[in-house]
């Protein structure tokens, strides 16, 4: 787990060339979070000769510099950038490949001789030898960079759902870079940051960001997941980039056996393969199904004697209220049936604007929810244990069905097959455990089925006339409508998995946990896993008011039962209301509020007031115009 930067000058000349490439060393600097245990640099010259000194000069044509985390053999053997022992390929690589073992014997058994214990040979002897068509056979998080000076043409790619980042930004007159952070680039030469509008205009009015290539900087994108790019360099070669994609989740051909073993037998081999590390490894824990489920496959498979040294660390309200529900005590339960270690960790109250700034600086971009610093700050406990591996279990609610937005689509397919009794008590059902009225869920199926009468579901949220659209995009529209169309349960998973939630929840984990040195794994999102259970059926997803039916047969007598059968789905939380109304004169409001106050139509800045007054009902659009405000401002943003 790592940091990596590239910096191709294309087309510059003269000073700005020398300028720019000289400035690369700073922007390396910027991640040394990232990559507190070593850095090593690779300079490529137009001929495709190789030099490690980080200064380089105008006869560079391609400047990859690395940080790493040491996880995999923790000795020198795996610095990088890495060179192939034949010269021709480099590699710079952020990430894990958990079945880097396995390639290792299949590899070894073909004559390669390995002279380190890192996954990061493994990696790059398998590319050498196979090219893209060995991304296919990796079960890993990473964003690469792959150079060969023999063609003088750098590879880029990045894992299937895009948990480990790789930013592109195009230089206004010429030249390339890449990094893991966006942060980095404002270290480079010729940055001079401004939003873009429309993404702008996304956060603000849904909260949402990452559901596109573009980001809410202007000129800077980010490879989506699954997809590679290529780029020459040297003399006269051009700066467009070639981009491809190289993986599309799939499903399992055959579905043999229960489909609750099944998915224990997916979940359980990818924590299995999840859990190698040369460093001590632990888990985020809630009282959810989800993380409780990965912290009893890696106590089992830990065994007796390990599991009491796997620790655990578990966001806890120091006040527990409707909004921040304590679940402390369905984690005890869990601890004391799986044998795990586990750590409360207080959740913060809403802090001043040094400390805001300072979580939004390492997000690169503002966030929707507070509960973004309380996930911080069990990253900062773990790390203060030494903990350095922490597993997580995003992604499961996107695949298994466990968002209510799922609820209208298992309906419109029993509807579709005219199994009118069982839709009627399934919408019974749901009402009872979902606390959603028959009426809200008749809407939601006529969305479904008549896509005509969407605006029923999803009407415009009252902050579309808070914000002046026109000022910051021309054709201001809702983000949502823009997205991929879910007709049905499986392309409902994949809109949420590639575009409306997990780009999301792995954006802010990746930075959450870097920020303090620690790597954050997500089995769910093994490539087994996904092809299992994006080939189960709808009745083991979902059904009267139950989500992820299979996890919760394949997790029968390895969680405590409250855990397993309980079906509130509870979100990851802080006290965000409390802490913003009723502080209308407080520092940090006043502050934030300012940079985005021309942003605000009069109805906006009416309904913001009220809000901090505590006079009207509090809406979340106050939270994201303060992140906002603290974004603009901290990373000298223009409009």
């Amino acid at each position: 787990m790592c940091g990596i930067l590239a910096v191709l000058p294309g087309n510059c000349q003269g000073d700005e060339r020398s300028r720019l490439v000289r400035s690369a060393g700073a922007a390396l600097d910027v991640i040394s979070h990232r990559g507190p245990d070593d850095s090593g640099w690779a300079l490529f010259s137009g001929t495709g000769s190789v030099s490690t000194d980080h200064t380089g000069d105008e006869r560079t044509h391609l400047a990859v510099g690395f940080r790493r985390l040491s996880i995999f053999d923790l000795s020198p053997a795996g610095h990088q950038p890495m060179r192939h022992p034949q010269g021709r390929y480099w590699i710079a690589f952020n990430g894990e490949i958990y079945n880097h073992t396995e390639l290792r014997a299949e590899l070894e058994a073909a004559g390669e001789r390995f002279v380190s214990r890192s996954d990061t040979e493994v990696l790059l002897r398998l590319l050498a030898r196979d090219g893209v068509a060995a991304l296919s056979r990796l079960d890993g998080m990473f964003a690469l960079m792959l150079i060969d000076t023999v063609e003088r043409r750098l590879l880029l790619a990045r894992d299937p759902f895009g948990i480990k980042p790789l930013y592109i930004w195009k230089r206004p007159r010429c030249g390339l870079a890449f990094a893991s952070e966006i942060k980095q680039f404002s270290a480079l030469d010729g940055w001079s940051p401004r939003a873009d509008g429309e993404r702008f205009y996304d956060f603000l009015l849904r909260g949402v960001l990452d559901h596109t290539e573009r980001t809410m900087f202007a000129g800077v994108e980010q490879l989506p997941g699954g997809h590679f790019a290529t780029v020459g360099f040297g003399p006269g070669a051009p700066e467009a980039l070639v981009i491809g994609r190289w993986h599309t989740p799939g499903t399992q051909s055959q579905r043999v056996g229960d489909d609750g073993e099944r998915v224990r037998s997916a979940l359980f081999g990818s924590v299995q393969r999840q859990l190698r590390a040369d460093v001590r490894v632990g888990s985020c824990l809630s009282g959810g199904l989800d993380s409780t489920s990965i912290v009893a496959c890696a106590c089992q498979i830990l065994g007796k004697g390990g599991a009491p040294e796997f620790r655990t660390f578990t966001a806890r309200p120091e006040r527990a209220t409707d909004e921040t529900p304590d679940e402390w005590p369905l984690v005890q339960q869990t601890l004391a049936m799986t044998g795990a270690r586990g750590t409360p960790v207080s959740i913060p109250e809403l802090g001043g604007w040094d400390e805001l700034a300072r979580v939004v600086w390492h997000q690169d971009e503002p966030f929707s929810s507070t509960s973004i610093l309380a996930q911080a700050a069990v990253f900062r406990e773990a790390a203060r244990q030494g903990v350095k591996v922490m597993l997580d279990g995003q992604g499961a609610d996107e695949q298994l069905c466990g968002y209510d937005v799922f609820f209208r689509f298992a309906l419109a397919e029993q509807v579709r097959k005219l199994k009118l009794l069982s839709a009627w008590q399934s919408m019974c059902e749901v009402r009872r455990v979902r606390d959603r009225s028959i009426r809200t869920q008749l809407a939601e199926l006529g969305a479904v089925l008549a896509p005509g009468i969407g605006a029923l579901v999803r009407p415009r949220p009252a902050a579309a006339g808070w914000i002046d659209g026109p000022s910051l995009a021309n054709a201001a529209s809702d983000p949502f409508e823009r997205l991929p169309e879910a007709r049905d349960i499986r392309s409902c998973s994949m809109q949420q998995l590639m575009h409306a939630s997990v780009p999301m929840l792995l954006h802010w984990e990746d930075r959450n946990s870097m920020a303090v040195s620690v790597e954050a794994r997500v089995p769910f999102l093994s490539p087994d896993f996904v092809a299992c259970s994006l080939s189960l059926p709808t009745v083991s997803k979902i059904d009267a008011g139950v989500t992820k039916i299979a996890l919760r047969r394949a997790m029968r007598g390895a969680i405590p039962e409250d855990v397993r059968n309980n079906r509130k789905k509870v979100a990851f939380a802080a006290p965000e209301r409390q802490a913003l109304v009723g502080i209308a004169g407080g520092e940090l409001l006043e502050r934030a509020l300012v940079p985005v106050a021309s942003l605000l139509t009069d109805e906006g800045r009416r309904a913001l007031a009220a809000m901090r007054r505590g006079e009207v009902a509090y809406d979340r659009f106050l939270w994201r115009c303060v992140c906002a405000g603290v974004w603009l401002e901290r990373f000298a943003v223009g409009l």
